[in-house]
């Protein structure tokens, strides 16, 4: 399971504050959220906690770099200065910024990760 398959599964429903090694220099340390709270069009930054304080201007010149500046609708930490919400204006704008998987954001790695379910496993018998 890769890191980003990992963190998507453990933001998925109820999911108290955990941490999940992805690799040694990097460390993910997840809020607790709830799936259903979210906007479809909104996704999470999780940035490299070695980088911390961050200042939204430092999310918004990653994404800046992806989408125009009328596309980002809101933008602000979720509970922990390392993990931000991102809300778009539309699709378009999430799905560029959930292609790119990753941001560079002070220099360092952003994990982007969606709560929307776009999927569905089934285990045939």
């Amino acid at each position: 399971m890769s890191s980003i398959e990992s963190s998507s599964t453990a933001l998925d429903g109820h999911v108290s504050e955990r941490v999940a090694e992805s690799s040694p220099d990097y460390r993910m340390i997840l809020p607790r959220v709830l799936s259903a709270m979210f906007d479809t069009n909104s996704l999470f930054q999780h940035a490299d906690i070695t980088g911390r304080p961050y200042k939204a201007t430092d999310f918004k010149e990653a994404l800046f770099s992806i989408i125009e500046c009328k596309d980002l609708l809101g933008l602000g930490p979720y509970q922990l200065s390392h993990v931000w919400l991102a809300t778009f204006a539309n699709g378009a704008a999430k799905c560029k910024v959930k292609a790119c998987e990753e941001l560079q954001v002070k220099g360092k790695r952003c994990m982007v990760i969606d709560l929307s379910k776009e999927e569905i496993k089934l285990k045939l018998l």
